[in-house]
């Protein structure tokens, strides 16, 4: 982030210098990108007006600033720059990939199927081909046409795996798991005492989960509090892990005689990669939200044993199938979404490790189920603000707001955050039960465990 921030400086430097000159749209277009990934959404959207000031037919500022309207919910402004660009580039399938997005937030999604089985991607943009197939499987799926969308969602998930060129391994992050269930599992809590805490810093706040149990509607809520920030899915605890691993030389025994100095070393470390993404510090409590830290939670409550940890949970099989349904950024946990049954697997490995972890610790954690969520809003966030030590606040209610105010929102969920609560998608999986039957197997204790 620092060498962006110094990149941005220096290209500043250069269009001022070279404002005058047409081929500076270039460097106005790549200064715009870089502010995107900064999440600096005024600015980055500042360079990209600019370049196509310079450039009306520019197509990738096009792409980038309709992506980036979208992506932070500004609908306004998405349509007027799509019927701006619609003149420019008419039936280029990039628009009309755009033009099938604005169809589906409008719910019309016989248009959007319309649209989009009239166009297609060469293998040079495959990733436009993903979002293309997986819009049209998710517009089969709000018209009740479960065949079709299912067939969709699994093209989708082979193009992916296409992509990756096996770049992404599933087994990698499986036995990154079956690696703490058989330490922990096996582990004496004689010979790992509590370690006393030798600063002033609060320990932290963790929102954890399995990816789709609606941890990004949670984000949102808890963010639209006055006393609340969260961090959405920074890198700080993978961070923290991989200082923590070369420090106890890859063997989690190491663990059980820790040294001031370390335990020192850690909580500071973690608290400075913090820091490098907090805009308020005068909130009173901090949120890490990353579902997946759910498999890190032995090593964090070894330095942070008073941390408080959010479990958010949903019915397994529609945790399961939404994940199936999604296109995420393929790295090696991802990798086990592209497939019902390895996606079954991964929610059965990931719940058994949570369950010797509590078991084995005393940990300080709060359940929080993404259906009383939907169905008793204001009973279960008011719940989950007194295990917080916070009171309730009126804001929360129209926390659909607030995701017009949170910039890019980096998940899939980035739409459906922005609107009121709704229930449709509880007991979604019911329409895709005979695609589910064996992966179903994997989920029935958990169906139990959790009460569905």
């Amino acid at each position: 982030m620092d060498d962006w921030e110094e990149h941005l400086d220096y290209r500043d430097n250069v269009v001022n210098q070279h404002s005058n000159f047409y081929n500076a749209f270039g460097l106005i277009y790549n200064i715009g990108n870089l502010f995107k990934r900064l999440n600096d959404i005024e600015n980055s959207e500042k360079y990209f007006n600019k370049t196509l000031e310079l450039d009306p037919n520019h197509l990738p500022a096009y792409n980038n600033l309709l992506e980036l309207y979208d992506t932070s919910n500004q609908n306004e402004k998405f349509e007027a720059l799509l019927k701006k660009g619609s003149n420019h580039f008419e039936q280029n399938p990039t628009i009309s990939l755009f033009k099938a997005k604005l169809f589906y937030k409008l719910k019309k999604f016989k248009e959007v199927v319309k649209i989009l089985e009239s166009i297609k991607f060469g293998s040079e943009e495959n990733f436009k081909e993903n979002s293309r197939l997986e819009l049209i499987a998710k517009s089969y799926d709000q018209l009740g046409n479960y065949n079709e969308a299912y067939k969709f969602f699994e093209q989708n998930n082979e193009l992916t795996i296409k992509i990756d060129k096996n770049n992404a391994n599933k087994e990698i992050f499986l036995d990154s798991i079956k690696k703490r269930i058989n330490y922990f599992s096996n582990l004496n809590n004689k010979d790992w005492k509590t370690q006393r805490k030798e600063d002033d810093l609060k320990d932290p706040v963790f929102l954890i989960g399995f990816p789709r149990s609606g941890t990004t509607l949670l984000d949102t809520i808890l963010r639209s509090h006055p006393s609340i920030d969260v961090l959405e899915e920074k890198p700080i605890i993978d961070k923290y892990v991989e200082k923590l691993d070369k420090k106890i030389k890859s063997k989690f025994e190491n663990l059980k005689s820790l040294n001031s100095s370390l335990k020192k070393e850690m909580r500071n470390f973690y608290f400075d990669q913090r820091g490098k993404y907090l805009n308020n510090n005068q909130k009173i409590i901090i949120i890490d939200k990353m579902p997946l830290n759910i498999i890190y939670v032995g090593e964090i409550f070894r330095f942070f044993p008073k941390a408080k940890f959010i479990f958010a949970i949903r019915h397994p099989c529609d945790c399961v199938l939404s994940c199936f349904m999604q296109n995420f950024l393929l790295n090696h946990a991802m990798a086990n979404f592209l497939n019902l049954n390895d996606s079954a697997k991964m929610y059965d490995l990931v719940m058994n490790l949570w369950q010797i972890y509590i078991n084995k610790f005393s940990i300080d954690f709060h359940t929080i189920k993404y259906e009383d969520l939907v169905l008793n809003f204001k009973n279960s966030v008011s719940n989950l603000l007194t295990f917080l030590d916070l009171p309730w606040s009126d804001e929360v209610l129209e926390f659909y707001k607030t995701s017009q105010k949170r910039g890019i929102i980096a998940t899939p969920s980035y739409n459906q955050v922005s609107q009121p609560l709704y229930s449709k998608s509880i007991g979604r999986w019911k329409n895709y039960e005979d695609e589910l039957s064996t992966a179903k197997l994997y989920l029935e204790n958990w169906i139990k465990k959790y009460g569905y």
